[in-house]
């Protein structure tokens, strides 16, 4: 990639690279230098998969646009750039995502965890949902952490939104295990789905098991996810 972005953006360093997109640090040089999170999906050379980036790029960005929450990211622009041939979403940097905090931090118990995290996570899928929007693939590097501690939701790229009629590529087998749902999305239920990475979500935080597959999921949740009782029943 050039070393300078449409014309404004200057690149920081080497990319975090995931499944649809690549996400670069960057200053805004026309913010004074404010640091920027650039994210680039991917090209297709084969063409097989084109549909699905670009669809991906399409429920991001709408989904961004029409969410405006304090616990989820903001959308600063969006667009194609006929430099690299990649569509764009620019955002705030954020440095890290949960599953990096948890590495330095953890939590005193259920209570600590919900005020801290849970409830704000919860508020931002709530407003989501009251809008149409089902996340789709809630997972801890799904949520950012502010300098502040507080969470932003990010990466709607396989979201289903409600309002969003153009037809369209199927993305519902891109969802990320454990913590999606394992039965298919047939539209449903899609809203649970949300509910049910929420629940796995807590037992990540607050168990030190790495869940890997769904067996680890019920075993630790049955055996080793120490909350109260009525917290236990509404997230079993």
């Amino acid at each position: 990639m050039p070393e300078i972005f449409n014309d404004r953006y200057a690149f920081l360093g080497s990319p975090i690279s995931g499944g649809m997109a690549e996400v670069y640090k960057a200053t805004d040089l026309y913010r004074d230098g404010k640091f920027v999170a650039i994210k680039l999906f991917k090209i297709d050379e084969t063409g097989e998969f084109y549909g699905v980036f670009n669809e991906a790029f399409k429920r991001d960005e709408n989904a961004l646009r029409g969410l405006k929450h304090d616990y989820i990211v903001d959308l600063y622009d969006s667009g194609f750039d006929k430099a690299s041939g990649r569509h764009f979403l620019i955002m705030p940097w954020i440095t890290q995502d949960l599953e990096s905090w948890l590495e330095n931090n953890e939590f005193e118990g259920w209570d600590d965890f919900y005020e801290r995290l849970g409830r704000p996570i919860l508020q931002g899928l709530a407003f989501a949902h009251e809008r149409l929007c089902i996340h789709r693939d809630l997972k801890p590097r799904n949520i950012l952490i502010t300098d502040a501690g507080y969470p932003k939701l990010t990466d709607f790229g396989i979201s289903k939104i409600k309002s969003y009629l153009e037809p369209g590529v199927t993305l519902a087998d891109f969802g990320s295990k454990p913590y999606t749902p394992p039965e298919f999305d047939d539209g449903s239920y899609s809203f649970t789905r949300d509910v049910y990475s929420f629940a796995v979500v807590a037992l990540r935080c607050l168990t030190e098991a790495k869940l890997k597959t769904y067996e680890d999921v019920y075993l630790t949740f049955n055996n080793d996810f120490d909350v109260p009782p009525e917290v236990f029943t509404v997230l079993e």
